[in-house]
This record gives structure tokens, sequence and C-alpha cells, in this order.
């Protein structure tokens, strides 16, 4: 049969987990950790073993050294990713964007080659007569327009 003082225990034990389980974050997991060992140390105080205190006093500074280890490992994988991963990542990048630039130059040379090498005298008469005709027919419109106008 479990002891009153034992109930409220587990109950207290229940509602940290419960809290941790709605609200995830270290104070609530310190929390929840705190009350299983406490509870644990109310126990063995109980049984008059005269270690409870001492369970209580480990338990938090168990805690405390967890803590202080999670954010030394969360800084040393900050430093790590500013330090090298975002450098060769800029290395990336920057080399992307010049592969992109030579990759357009390399196909420019390419349609030139094939399409334009030679024959730049015929590209040039053609792009004066299509020019010529366009102004030509803008020239005639325009005529027309105003003349109509005027009658």
């Amino acid at each position: 049969m479990v002891s009153e003082a034992q109930q409220a225990r587990n109950e207290a034990i229940d509602a940290a987990w419960k809290a941790f389980k709605d609200n995830p974050s270290w104070s609530t997991y310190k929390a929840w950790v705190k009350s299983g060992y406490s509870s644990y140390a109310e126990g063995l105080e109980e049984q008059d073993l005269g270690v409870g205190s001492d369970i209580r006093l480990l338990a938090t500074e168990a805690a405390y050294q967890t803590q202080e280890a999670a954010v030394s490992a969360l800084k040393s994988t900050l430093d790590f990713t500013f330090n090298v991963v975002g450098p060769e990542l800029l290395g990336v990048i920057e080399g992307a964007g010049v592969a992109l630039v030579k990759g357009v130059d390399k196909a420019f040379d390419a349609v030139r080659k094939k399409f334009i090498e030679g024959k730049e005298p015929d590209i040039v008469a053609g792009f004066t007569i299509g020019m010529l005709a366009i102004l030509t027919g803008v020239y005639i419109w325009n005529s027309a327009k105003n003349t109509a106008n005027v009658l």
C-alpha cells in the first residue's frame, strides 16, 4: 500500500511530467527531474537512511551540470557552423556564380561560331533591311493617318 506522502509525491511527479509535455523547455524538464529525485530522496528520508538530502543535492547538481553541458555543446555546434560551414558555403555560392558566367560565355561563343562567324555582312544587311522595313511601315501608317484627318 502506498502512503499518503508517496501518493502526493507521485502526483507531483505526474504534474511536472504533464507540464514538461505541454511546454517542453529546459525549465520544465529540470522541474520534472528535480521532482522525481526529490520524491526518491524523501522516500529514503522516510525510511530513516539519512541519505535523502544528499541525493537531492546530487540530483540538483547533476541537473545544473547537464544544463552546462548542453549549453557548451550548443556553443560548439554554433561555432562550427559559423566558422567552418559558413565560409565553405560561401565558397560554393561564389563558385556557382563564376561557373554560371563562364557557361553563358561559352554558350555565346558556341552560338557565334556555329551561326554567325563568317556571315557578319549578311547579318548586318538583314538587320538593316528589317529596320528600314519597320521605319517605312511606320512612316506610311503615320502618313495615311494624317491624310485621313486632313480630308
